[in-house]
């Protein structure tokens, strides 16, 4: 394989593809996400990506809906994101970065301008008080890691005193953490709320409490036996709420303090959380909020009676609301389509419980819609010249369930091409093992429709472990990684090829993170697959736990100390089967990847190089958890196309 691809045709016409997609320089949104409406008022916010060269990263504007139009709100220039409105829609909060390598800062724009607020570390979140008076911000110190979800990594960190210094980690080694600020909107004034331990997730429970999810450590690692506490905000004085041995995220308070919300789920990632709604009362007591089978993902207060949320169902995405005197929840949007961002579902509740949110299917690109009463609106689209073009080559994707050898009822994504099959088929797994693809414009990620607009059918299972049908299809899992969710995928190939769409002969495997195991796990148990793409792989569940920095989220997965000799740690790793391999396999990486280190991929590539089995190894050196900026992209893409095409190629048939 050459160093340099950028000179063939695959290049150009991969060039192609992501320029019709975004539009370079034209400031023209390819995804809408965070959407937010004004209080009192019919303006509505959300967060477009645009693309200002296919030589450098994505961006993020904040950009305001007037006429079916997109005007912009924030600067230009930078990276901005997260836009929250106070509650009396007088003033406007983001995050935003002129170099996101330097780190978000607060922006609060209101009736006196815009004031730019630095804060000692980086800006993730930012909160407004139910007063609409102040705001919770939480910053991560320089150095801190970046969750898997982001990419990994760390953020920016401090010069050190020379470049040739060594890193140092001994058992009295800290952290970088993340702590709470309180800023004042009117004057900017800023001051630490100090409460002794990481933050990683805050919302306001009344006008001068907090609630957070909180761990004393501050590694990322850490993240996984974080706690639920409630903070004063005057003192600092933390008072745990609740401690579970799954995770928590979304914490949010009423607006008058009397009951505080969560959600507990089994997680992969940090940041990612699809699960039970829980509310406490003033006594500190859980129960759990009957949604109608929907795993939720993010919960917002209406009032101090009602908590909307949105969530999945299957493939569906979902809002409801609960009422929390009547004990009544009531669905106000169920759909197939995508809700939200990427990870996962979301969207706005205003309190006439009308629904904003960003919508979008394979072969429709995003659109913000207006929901009121069963009837929907669209307010704006991220339609350009360039999507019909990409609608006549991508062909179509449907939903798909077939049997698991259990006899369990497994769901996908099947996107078929523009052509007639039998068709080459690419299994296109997700990450996690606690995720879900949903039906999002070109797929999940848009190398789906670059695949199918050269001939490839994409198969894109939810297996066993699964987000969206309940901790019940999560747990087997749990302690078997590989073994009934294996299972599930190979039935799903099984499926296509008796009914006919597929070709026998022409089957590869992809996947990153966790799906990057699974496609070295599958590669080494069934010999199907003519060519094979693990993605920041995990090949050695032992070796991973030793290295990685989320060594809780291994024995999370596993269920097993990897001080035990042989094991689920030896059993269920690809590297102990890689004798078994006939499939060539293109190993990729980051090597910033903190979560799946580059070792990985490349123990994975010079083990099949001593079977004689045909491997490269692509690490890509300023990319860390899978493979995220321009041109990297570029280059990424065309890498897989040239892999298949050589070993699977769709203009081929086996003549079945």
């Amino acid at each position: 394989m050459d160093t340099d691809v950028r000179f063939g045709a695959t290049w150009r016409r991969v060039t192609e593809f992501f320029r019709l997609m975004h539009s370079p320089g034209e400031l023209r949104a390819s995804d809408l996400t965070e959407v937010s409406g004004r209080p009192g008022s019919a303006e509505v916010l959300a967060t477009a990506t645009v693309c200002d060269s296919l030589n450098d990263p994505l961006r993020r504007v904040i950009v305001r809906i007037r006429e079916g139009e997109l005007a912009q709100v924030s600067d230009g220039k930078a990276d901005s994101h997260a836009a929250t409105w106070s509650c009396d829609g007088t003033r406007l909060a983001y995050l935003s970065a002129a170099d996101p390598r330097r780190g978000h800062h607060l922006c609060v724009q209101g009736p006196d301008g815009c004031r730019e607020i630095h804060l000692p570390g980086a800006a993730e979140q930012c909160v407004w008080a139910p007063t609409g008076a102040s705001l919770l911000v939480r910053v991560a110190d320089p150095g801190a890691d970046k969750a898997g979800a982001e990419g990994s990594g760390h953020r920016p960190g401090t010069a050190g005193p020379a470049n040739w210094l060594p890193a140092v980690d001994t058992a009295a080694t800290t952290s970088p953490g993340r702590s709470l600020w309180l800023v004042e909107a009117e004057t900017g004034a800023t001051r630490p709320v100090p409460c002794g331990h990481t933050v990683w997730e805050v919302g306001y429970a009344g006008p001068d409490r907090a609630v957070a999810v909180v761990s004393a450590g501050a590694t990322e690692s850490d993240w996984y036996r974080a706690h639920l506490s409630v903070i004063d905000l005057d003192t600092g004085v933390a008072t745990e709420l609740y401690r579970s041995e799954r995770q928590l995220g979304r914490p949010t308070g009423s607006p008058g303090g009397a009951w505080i919300a969560a959600v507990e789920a089994d997680c992969s990632d940090r940041g990612i959380i699809a699960g039970t709604l829980l509310l406490f009362d003033h006594n500190g007591q859980p129960r759990p909020v009957d949604t109608g089978q929907v795993q939720v993902t993010a919960a917002q207060w209406l009032d101090d009676r009602r908590l909307a949320f949105s969530g999945m169902r299957g493939l569906a995405s979902v809002v409801g609301v609960h009422d929390l005197v009547s004990g009544e929840t009531r669905e106000l949007w169920a759909t197939e389509a995508g809700l939200g961002g990427l990870h996962e579902p979301d969207a706005y509740v205003q309190p006439d419980e009308t629904v904003l949110a960003a919508v979008q299917q394979y072969r429709k690109p995003p659109a913000i819609v207006h929901r009121l009463a069963g009837a929907s609106t669209v307010l704006v689209t991220a339609t350009h010249a360039g999507t019909e073009a990409l609608r006549a080559q991508i062909g179509d994707c449907a939903t798909l369930s077939w049997e698991a050898p259990d006899g369990e009822r497994i769901e996908g994504l099947f996107v078929t091409p523009n052509r007639p099959g039998p068709h080459p088929l690419i299994v296109y797994l997700h990450g996690g093992p606690i995720w879900a693809f949903r039906d999002r414009w070109l797929g999940s990620n848009p190398i789906i429709a670059l695949l199918a607009s050269h001939g490839y059918a994409v198969l894109c299972p939810n297996p066993r472990g699964s987000s969206g049908r309940g901790p019940e299809f999560v747990a087997p899992v749990l302690g078997d990684v590989g073994g009934l969710d294996g299972g599930d995928i190979l039935a799903g190939v099984d499926h296509l090829v008796d009914a006919g769409p597929v070709d026998p002969a022409r089957i590869g495997v992809m996947g990153g993170s966790y799906g990057g195991y699974m496609t070295a796990w599958l590669v080494t148990q069934d010999s199907r697959f003519k060519a094979a793409v693990p993605v920041a792989p995990v090949t050695h569940w032992r070796s991973l736990y030793y290295t990685t920095n989320i060594p809780r989220f291994v024995t999370n997965v596993v269920r097993a100390e990897p001080s035990e000799a042989g094991g689920v740690y030896e059993a269920r790793s690809p590297l102990t089967y890689v004798a078994n391999v006939r499939t060539p396999c293109l190993n990729v990486a980051g090597a910033l990847d903190l979560c799946t280190p580059a070792t990985e991929a490349h123990q994975f590539h010079r083990a099949l190089l001593d079977h004689g089995v045909e491997s490269a190894l692509v690490v890509y050196p300023a990319e860390g958890h899978g493979i995220r900026t321009f041109p990297a992209t570029v280059d990424y893409c065309t890498r897989v196309l040239d892999w298949f095409t050589r070993f699977m190629p769709a203009d081929a048939r086996s003549g079945r």
